[in-house]
């Protein structure tokens, strides 16, 4: 298991994320992928981060995110979302 707390991905012309990519991160509190190229979440990506608190996408071209972002037995009961500047609807 990888014991990240807090990712900054931020300003890494990153375009997608794969679903799952973060199982076995559990311990994962913060992601930062602001001002990056992102147009969706797919279903699943943040499954097995359960105690996600910050999800910071500002200046991202995402415009919805599914319900099944994360999984559906791990999720987190708080969750600071940063969307400033993002097309979300």
């Amino acid at each position: 298991m990888i014991s990240i707390r807090i990712l900054n991905t931020n300003d890494n012309q990153i375009k997608n994320i794969s679903a799952k990519i973060f199982e076995g991160i559990s311990e994962l509190t913060e992601f930062h992928i602001a001002n990056n190229e992102l147009d969706e979440f797919k279903s699943g990506t943040l499954a097995g981060t359960p105690h996600l608190s910050v999800l910071n996408i500002e200046n991202n071209q995402i415009t919805s995110f599914p319900r099944t972002i994360f999984s559906e037995d791990h999720h987190p009961t708080e969750l600071e979302l940063w969307i400033s500047g993002t097309q979300y609807s």
